[in-house]
């Protein structure tokens, strides 16, 4: 279980009773849908669009229910990829407020873009502190631009010459205190 995980599943350990309802972005990721089935959660659906979470129908369920949890990822909808608009989010926290519901925002890969800005998590925008934020365990681990530079490089891994990769181990051993050579030539010496 990664970091992100076991936090969702945390997070729905210390909010949740068994009957409480949770509010879910259908289709969703299945981590959180595991977490909450697993303390006996009523998972509501919420349908979500080309702007992320549909804020109108969320106002429905929350006049109609009494919702303990609403997870959302609105930096990349999970398994979609919508963006939630500003406009969405702006409502989603306005609808929070209002309930007295709080947010669990999954933020599990805003950063990693292929242009333009990180795009900022809901919780910047949060005055009512509703917002409960779950990123990623690099952003904690790789601080700073050589942190973003690192996730980007494990988001688009580059393919390394088996060859080259073993003559710097070798290089490496050598200016440590000498060690053995690199494998290929270990075998052209076995071979003379």
């Amino acid at each position: 279980m990664n970091g992100a995980q076991q936090a969702i599943d945390l997070v729905t350990r210390v909010l949740l009773d068994p009957g409480d309802s949770v509010v879910l972005e259908q289709p969703g990721y299945f981590g959180a849908r595991v977490a909450f089935t697993a303390c006996q959660a009523n998972v509501i659906n919420v349908d979500v669009d080309d702007e992320g979470l549909v804020t109108d129908d969320l106002a429905r369920v929350l006049r109609a229910r009494r919702v303990k949890l609403i997870y959302t990822t609105p930096a990349a909808q999970s398994p979609t990829g919508a963006v939630m608009s500003d406009a969405r989010r702006r409502a989603l926290l306005a609808l929070a407020d209002e309930h007295q519901v709080p947010i669990l925002e999954d933020d599990y890969d805003s950063e990693l873009r292929y242009e333009g800005p990180p795009i900022a998590a809901l919780k910047t925008l949060d005055r009512a502190g509703q917002v409960i934020y779950v990123g990623h365990v690099l952003e904690g681990a790789l601080p700073g631009p050589q942190g973003r530079l690192r996730r980007r490089r494990a988001a688009a891994p580059r393919t390394h010459d088996a060859g080259a990769l073993e003559r710097r181990r070798h290089h490496q051993r050598r200016r440590a205190g000498g060690a053995r050579p690199p494998a290929r030539d270990r075998r052209a010496q076995r071979a003379t």
